[in-house]
């Protein structure tokens, strides 16, 4: 490795540094918000597309607006508690492989 080689490396700092403990109550927040916001955006969706292409009442699934944001919020909330469930499995496993390391 050449010495210009050697002294770029070793000036590099690591890019990610660690802010701070997870909070839960940032996750739900952030959840919550990422839930409202997908289903502000079906519900814009759902009127400027009925404007262009009328739907047919009928159609039970998009017969009204509530249709299309029960269609996404119900798999959000299953999405954010099975992340849940995964931190939770993850922080299970890593702390019985550090204590088996002991």
């Amino acid at each position: 490795m050449s010495a210009t080689a050697a002294s770029l490396s070793a000036s590099v700092r690591p890019a990610h540094t660690a802010t701070g403990a997870f909070s839960w109550g940032r996750y739900a927040r952030a959840g919550l918000l990422t839930i409202g916001a997908s289903a502000l955006a079906n519900a814009v969706f759902f009127y400027l597309a009925q404007i262009a292409v009328p739907y047919e009442p009928a159609f039970l699934p998009l017969g009204n607006v509530s249709a299309p944001i029960l269609f996404t919020v119900v798999p959000a909330v299953v999405a954010a508690v099975l992340v849940v469930m995964h931190a939770i499995a993850a922080a299970v496993i890593t702390g019985g492989l550090t204590s088996v390391r002991r």
